[in-house]
């Protein structure tokens, strides 16, 4: 028991400041991978490939040497497949991170900016209700939209009641479908 305790006392003594901004890092790009990878249209495949790569240790560990060798040899050349067939995925996750800032804070709107947002949307939705035009608006939360998005027109707009209420006017090409509001813009319309 003793033996324990200096153990630990050692390992603790050994932490400096590089380790916890080391494990920062990793906890970091591992979360910021998990949002990438809950927004993707291949989910299941990126579990399917999580999983293999958790049988290798698994199959050394109990000797199964056929086993491990299929799959240490279909993990190679499945990273090359995974990268000719997810094209599109890395590319948009590599813009992503390009367009990205580093900054610590999230980019947070301030309550003035909140209040005009919600004061152009209150404002648009009473027009066309006067008008009883109706009109599908939503706002992503926690869950992605993303593939929604890309079934619509992309605008990256400003939100403004006007912009709002000439995309839900009768007989114009984004009337029949939502607009997706997204970290305060417009992102997509007739979706």
């Amino acid at each position: 028991m003793y033996d324990i305790m200096n153990r630990i006392r050692l390992i603790i003594s050994n932490v400096g400041l590089n380790t916890f901004v080391d494990i920062g890092i990793v906890y970091y790009v591992l979360y910021r991978g998990y949002l990438l990878i809950r927004d993707m249209r291949a989910k299941q495949l990126v579990k399917g490939i999580v999983l293999l790569v958790a049988l290798i240790p698994i199959s050394s560990i109990f000797d199964l040497y056929m086993v491990e060798f299929i799959l240490s040899n279909t993990f190679q050349v499945g990273l090359i497949a995974l990268v000719i067939v997810f094209q599109p995925e890395i590319r948009k996750a590599l813009e992503y991170l390009g367009r990205t800032s580093f900054s610590l804070s999230t980019l947070e709107k301030t309550n003035e900016t909140s209040r005009e947002i919600i004061k152009e949307i209150t404002s648009a939705i009473t027009s066309l209700s006067r008008q009883r035009i109706g009109a599908l608006i939503i706002f992503e939360k926690q869950i992605g939209l993303n593939d929604i998005i890309e079934s619509g027109t992309l605008l990256n707009a400003n939100i403004s009641s006007g912009l709002l209420i000439n995309i839900f006017i009768p007989n114009t090409p984004l009337h029949d479908g939502a607009v997706i509001i997204k970290d305060y813009t417009i992102k997509a319309a007739g979706c």
